[in-house]
């Protein structure tokens, strides 16, 4: 009985360190179940030249997100970095960092809502999926595009979903360069999906069509 208390705990603690946080590009019915549960936003200190509102609307600050990754804060040299564009494409890339930040620019006003008990307002700033993904080519309807991570971590996405939505990859975070703490050099804007999908130190995009693709 004592083993399968056990197990299920650790169902639970391996649920809340993954998948504890959920992307929504609207509040909506999560803002309105942090309310009667008596959710707060984090008051965490903002860095220098922090961004603290975005046309009105109140940003909270990059300190506010809690560490949960799989091997703790990557750190990535710039200089050094490089993303890779594979599978079912027309040409394979390997985008160093400039190249990425010289593409045009996109901004999002996303909040990340957390099953712990907590919130982030963040203004991202990056490149669309589709910006890079148009520099490779992509032949064909592939169905998935699977994110790799500097740390070993993997995730998969439905491809209509990221391009749908424009989801992008941010190099910005309220207007500072992206904390290592976030991801840097890129996180995925994975909006309206759980946290283990906004793949952090994203090293490659592989387009398949694989849609049994779960990652880590």
């Amino acid at each position: 009985m004592k083993t399968g208390i056990f197990f299920i705990a650790a169902i639970i603690a391996a649920a809340v360190t993954l998948g504890g946080c959920t992307g929504k590009a609207n509040a909506g019915s999560q803002a309105k179940a942090d309310a009667a549960s008596g959710a707060t936003a984090s008051t965490s200190k903002y860095s220098p030249g922090e961004m603290t509102n975005y046309n009105g609307i109140p940003l909270q600050s990059v300190n506010s997100f809690r560490e949960n990754s799989i091997k703790g804060v990557q750190q990535i040299d710039p200089s050094k970095y490089t993303l890779k564009v594979k599978g079912l494409v027309t040409k394979k890339l390997s985008l160093g960092y400039a190249d990425i930040t010289n593409l045009p620019p996109v901004k999002k006003l996303v909040t990340i809502y957390c099953v712990e008990g907590w919130s982030v307002n963040v203004l991202w700033e990056g490149v669309t999926v589709k910006s890079i993904l148009q520099k490779s080519g992509v032949p064909g309807k592939p169905k998935t595009l699977i994110l790799r991570a500097a740390d070993g971590y993997s995730t998969s996405l439905p491809l209509h979903e990221v391009l749908g939505k424009d989801m992008i990859l941010a190099y910005k975070a309220n207007g500072l360069e992206l904390p290592a703490k976030l991801g840097f050099p890129l996180i995925l804007v994975a909006e309206d999906k759980w946290g283990y999908k906004w793949a952090r130190w994203i090293t490659e995009l592989e387009l398949s069509d694989n849609t049994n693709y779960k990652g880590y």
